[in-house]
């Protein structure tokens, strides 16, 4: 099963570990058509991502509408890792494939909770074949013309990774280019970065990634400790504006590809 068609991706980093590539990422994402359909598509999307001392919290609200006659979709919301436990968990998928047995679940997304329209709704976890990545997979059913709105949240245990000076940051991620799975254009998409439990120095203060670190790698970058208290490294979509409790993100008709990916870095801390 590839990855690259289902839907949104939010990151938030997982547990400290004393080397950056060794860093632990799990996250979720925006839910998708686990089987392609020409007529569904993304009306609007809005995700909160609440950074908070010990964890991340996610509450994502998906708006689908349907242009075509009544059907029924198998959609699916990724738990996905990264680095130190796709290590692992890779792993472990390799041992039960070669001894034909059953294919563990990958499961990071804590509290997990899915709603239809205001109604809470059971998910099934199915595993990836090839992936550190399991799917949180409900059926909907849609009539012809009609929009359903899905939600759900979950969180995420915190943490960081080792930058190249020897501090720390926190990261948190909005993979967009999965989304182009739907029919036509993304309609809206907004993204609200909420930084007021999290420690971090408010106003918030936006620099372009690509400014200060071509490589695209806010954790190579050597010059955090000049940056001033409230940075927020960024890369993605869109520039983002400065919020009471953070940053917002907002774009409109989006085909969104890899280039449109949201990265965040924040709450540098140096080296002990």
């Amino acid at each position: 099963m590839n990855n690259r068609l289902f839907g949104l991706t939010l990151v938030s980093l997982g547990p400290l570990i004393c080397c950056a590539d060794d860093a632990a990422i799990a996250f979720g994402g925006n839910p998708t058509i686990l089987h392609r359909h020409p007529s569904i598509r993304m009306v609007s999307e809005r995700v909160v991502i609440s950074v908070k001392s010990d964890r991340t919290v996610y509450d994502c609200q998906f708006v689908l509408h349907n242009s075509g006659k009544s059907c029924a979709v198998q959609v699916g919301f990724p738990d996905r890792g990264e680095d130190a436990y796709a290590t692992g968990f890779s792993e472990d998928t390799a041992a039960a494939k070669s001894k034909n047995e059953k294919l563990p679940v990958f499961a990071e997304l804590h509290d997990f909770r899915s709603k239809v329209d205001g109604a809470p709704v059971r998910t099934v976890l199915l595993p990836d074949r090839d992936e550190p990545a399991s799917w949180h997979a409900k059926l909907v059913k849609f009539g012809a013309g009609q929009t359903r709105v899905l939600d759900e949240a979950f969180w995420v245990s915190a943490g960081g990774g080792i930058t190249a000076d020897g501090g720390s940051v926190r990261e948190a991620r909005y993979v967009l280019d999965t989304g182009s799975s739907w029919a036509g254009k993304i309609g809206a998409v907004e993204v609200l970065l909420d930084l007021s439990q999290s420690g971090v120095q408010l106003p918030a203060k936006p620099i372009p990634l690509r400014r200060l670190a071509p490589d695209g790698s806010a954790r190579s970058y050597d010059g955090w400790p000049k940056l001033p208290l409230g940075t927020v490294l960024w890369k993605g979509f869109t520039s983002p504006t400065v919020t009471p409790t953070g940053l917002r993100f907002f774009g409109k008709n989006l085909k969104p590809s890899i280039a449109d990916d949201l990265a965040l870095d924040f709450g540098y801390k140096p080296a002990r």
